[in-house]
């Protein structure tokens, strides 16, 4: 419990310096940039680029017309759809992680840019952090693995353009797929540290048959001296 109530504070310390940060930025900078960003994502379509790993830009990848390959079917409402679940997963994301700050801060960014519009591979970056936490924690394998699905060369999805030779030669539904490799990059780093949360939440719970202890961490049942000398008293008397 004091533990919990430690990470709660921890948590709540650290959204109200992330207000504070905000806010000095907000201050300092003005709000240009960020009325900027609203007015390109308002202006300018949606990017099907295969370098934006978002949801939205995966739904336009799979389901509208576009140069860099052939779409799986003319489905444009599926860019909305993919939006909202996106948004969806930020806030089922946040509701169960929230017994887990530390990994579970990490498991919403992730969220958050599966939610964008925009999420070049670049932002990956932002995730770095995550995965040195997950590198602590004891989980090397997986650390390692999206280290390296972070390191695919952004020219890598050139191999799958339509007109490619392998493009070409394994037809337009699996390049299509191919194309957005890097939502399956993203997807891996959500996945990962939404289960690491569920992991270290499993792993704080005492295993059934497993010996319970009293306070100050002494099990239940131990034989103390005092104990020790009261049953030679007791064999001596009989």
């Amino acid at each position: 419990m004091a533990r919990r109530k430690a990470a709660v504070g921890r948590l709540r310390g650290g959204r109200r310096l992330g207000a504070a940060a905000t806010l000095v930025g907000v201050v300092v900078l003005g709000p240009g940039a960020t009325l900027r960003w609203i007015d390109l994502l308002r202006d300018e379509p949606l990017s099907p680029y295969w370098d934006n790993a978002s949801l939205p830009a995966a739904a336009a990848r799979l389901f509208t017309e576009h140069e860099f390959g052939r779409p799986l079917a003319e489905l444009p409402w599926a860019v909305g759809l993919f939006g909202f679940v996106g948004l969806v997963l930020v806030l089922v994301t946040a509701y169960a992680v929230r017994r887990d700050p530390e990994a579970g801060l990490w498991a919403i960014v992730a969220a958050a840019l599966l939610a964008s519009p925009i999420a070049w591979n670049n932002y990956l970056l932002l995730l770095a952090p995550g995965v040195l936490l997950l590198l602590a924690r004891g989980r090397t394998a997986v650390a390692v693995l999206l280290v390296a699905l972070q390191l695919l060369p952004p020219q890598w999805p050139l191999l799958w353009q339509e007109g490619a030779p392998l493009g070409e030669t394994v037809g337009p539904v699996i390049s299509t797929l191919a194309l957005t490799s890097y939502l399956y990059v993203l997807l891996a780093h959500w996945l990962a540290f939404l289960t690491h949360h569920r992991a270290a939440e499993t792993s704080g719970v005492p295993k059934a048959g497993a010996p319970s202890r009293r306070r100050g961490g002494r099990r239940a049942g131990r034989i103390t001296p005092a104990r020790r000398t009261l049953a030679h008293r007791c064999a001596g008397s009989g």
